[in-house]
This record gives C-alpha cells, sequence and structure tokens, in this order.
C-alpha cells in the first residue's frame, strides 16, 4: 500500500493535503463562532505539531505539495516571519475528485485507530521516509 500514489502525490502528501484543509475548516469555524477575523491559512508548526513531525519534515512536504500546485504559502504584512499554508483551487479539486474508496480506507483507518495513535504513525512514517532519503542521498 506505501506505493501507491494518488493523482501522483504520495499517501502521506495526499494526507498532508486533507490535514491542511481540515485545519482550515477547523479555524474558519472557530472564528465564526467567536466572530474574529480568518487567519489565512494553517501554520507550518501547527501541522508539525497536529502530526508529530519535526518542521523540516513538513516543510519539505509542503514544498512537494507546493510544487504540484495544490497549496501556497501565505505571508502576513504584520509579521512577515508568519508563514501560512492553505489549498489552491486546485488542492480543493483534488480533495473533491480524489478516488473515494481511498477517501473511505483513510478516515475509517484514521477513526479505528485514534487520533494519538494516527499522529504516531504519520510522525514514524515520516521519520522513516526522511531516513530512506537521507541514506539515499548519503549513498549516492
Amino acid at each position: 500500500m506505501s506505493k501507491q500514489r494518488i493523482d501522483g502525490l504520495r499517501q502521506s502528501e495526499f494526507f498532508m493535503l486533507m490535514r491542511i484543509a481540515n485545519h482550515c475548516k477547523e479555524q474558519e469555524n472557530e472564528h465564526l463562532k467567536n466572530g474574529t477575523a480568518p487567519l489565512p491559512g494553517v501554520r507550518i508548526s501547527t501541522l508539525s505539531k497536529a502530526t508529530n513531525s519535526s518542521m523540516p519534515g513538513v516543510s519539505q512536504m509542503i514544498n512537494v505539495l507546493e510544487n504540484a500546485g495544490y497549496v501556497e504559502r501565505i505571508t502576513t504584512k504584520k509579521d512577515r516571519r508568519v508563514v501560512y499554508v492553505n489549498l489552491t483551487e486546485a488542492g480543493r479539486v483534488m480533495l473533491k475528485t480524489a478516488p473515494r474508496p481511498m477517501l473511505n480506507l483513510l478516515t475509517r483507518t484514521t477513526e479505528e485507530m485514534g487520533e494519538e495513535k494516527t499522529r504516531q504513525f504519520i510522525a514514524l512514517m515520516d521519520e522513516f521516509s526522511e531516513t530512506i532519503e537521507r541514506l539515499n542521498r548519503e549513498s549516492n
């Protein structure tokens, strides 16, 4: 299953796309409830904490998604050091048109494993992937 790709994205990248969409939706709902202005996206540090992944690992995955045109990085005039990530129109279309069996399987698996175990699994997979990539670079 690890070799399966969804429109050219690895499963972990697709899962990150879903995670970004979910965080942005949660933030939007929170701001509507509180009557405050919505944020332009989700911070990379928030994604790092939510997935128990390293900041460089999340940034690398965001780079892949950005290069594919599925997400964009947004800075604010107030503080240019803070970077937000949000879906592009292509990213929203990707999530809407992704194969339903894959989405259903991911949703059911996440629900059955629970939030904490899912975070741990993602963190381990990220670490595993980063290690493989590092070892490949070192051997070349």
